[in-house]
């Protein structure tokens, strides 16, 4: 499963999830996970129970599930290309080429 989306987009659902998510350095922040599922043509990002979308290409046929931190950090290390790739291959969500475990559900 591989999707492309525009990284200035991609950014700024990130800071909005940051802001309405769970608060940094708690417990809570440590333990959340993010939730990245396809509809419409629309990427939707899921953390506890906030849900923010982007457009997207591509296919994703599950519900892929990875630690929200590994999102924020993209705000310091921004991507430098204009579109942002993410893949799903063999239990890892691929960023660009950050690899991390990740579950997933198809749905």
């Amino acid at each position: 499963m591989q999707i492309e989306i525009n990284t200035k987009e991609f950014l700024e659902l990130v800071t909005q999830l940051k802001k309405k998510g769970p608060k940094t350095n708690t417990k809570k922040y440590l333990n959340a996970k993010v939730d990245l599922f396809m509809l419409a043509g629309m990427a939707i990002f899921r953390v506890e129970s906030v849900e923010l979308a982007v457009p997207a290409k591509g296919y994703w046929g599950a519900k892929v599930t990875f630690p929200f931190a590994v999102l924020i950090s993209y705000l310091t290390a921004k991507p430098v290309s204009e579109i942002l790739k993410i893949q799903y291959l063999e239990n890892k969500i691929i960023f660009e080429n950050f690899k991390i475990s990740a579950t997933s559900t198809y749905i």
